[in-house]
């Protein structure tokens, strides 16, 4: 009986005489069982780093490899990813999240009181901090959330709730996101905290001053229609 090359080496000689015919498999391909004429090309995402291999390996997370037959795995570039073994690509850090290295498993999350939109980030510098108006009070946001109509923040990179201020009285914002409240008019008041408009004095009163809290009764003998 003719003895078989081992497992790891192919053969491609017909009669040979000698085990030297019996060559290892070269870096990027492998041989599983003996008596091989052929060694096999290692898959995507899979390596072979020596010679006469019997199996390959996957690529680690982090790392990819999309071509076939090869003896090494590629690093994730910074703002990519790879969270599992035999990766043939990396995933883009999704908006919120940044990666500043290579060859990362996971992204991190801009912190509480930025965010970012876009994908692929490739350091902290791609979380923005919210604007006066806004906050976020998780990280990993996309978006910062406005405060409420009647409120006001003037708070850059705000990470709470706690930033909105009700706005004074006299004082009020019609809108969310709002850096700041307007006082009222003349004519006009606001009597309590988080207004989102101004009163207009009622007849028989008046406000000569902005940002008031009451209009004042019409002295006597005198009147006012509104």
């Amino acid at each position: 009986a003719c003895i078989p090359c081992a497992a790891g080496q192919s053969s491609t000689a017909t009669g040979a005489s000698s085990q030297n015919t019996c060559l290892a498999c070269p870096l990027g391909s492998f041989s599983p069982s003996s008596g091989s004429q052929f060694c096999s090309g290692c898959g995507q995402g899979q390596y072979s780093s020596g010679t006469g291999g019997t199996v390959c390996q996957q690529c680690d997370p982090g790392s990819y490899q999309l071509y076939t037959g090869i003896s090494s795995c590629f690093q994730c570039s910074s703002g990519r990813y790879g969270s599992s073994t035999g990766g043939i690509v990396c995933q883009q850090c999704d908006p919120g999240y940044y990666q500043g290295n290579q060859g990362a498993s996971s992204c991190s999350s801009c912190a509480a009181g930025k965010y970012s939109t876009g994908s692929g980030g490739s350091s902290s510098d791609s979380c923005v901090n919210c604007q006066p108006g806004f906050y976020s009070s998780l990280p990993g946001s996309q978006a910062c959330i406005p405060c409420a109509a009647g409120q006001s923040s003037t708070a850059t990179g705000a990470s709470s709730q706690n930033t909105c201020l009700a706005c004074p009285l006299g004082f009020f914002s019609p809108s969310s996101g709002s850096s700041s409240c307007s006082g009222c008019g003349q004519g006009q008041y606001s009597s309590g905290t988080g207004g989102i408009v101004c009163q207009q004095c009622d007849p028989g009163s008046y406000q000569p001053y902005t940002r008031a809290s009451f209009c004042s009764p019409c002295d006597a003998g005198k009147y006012s229609t509104g």
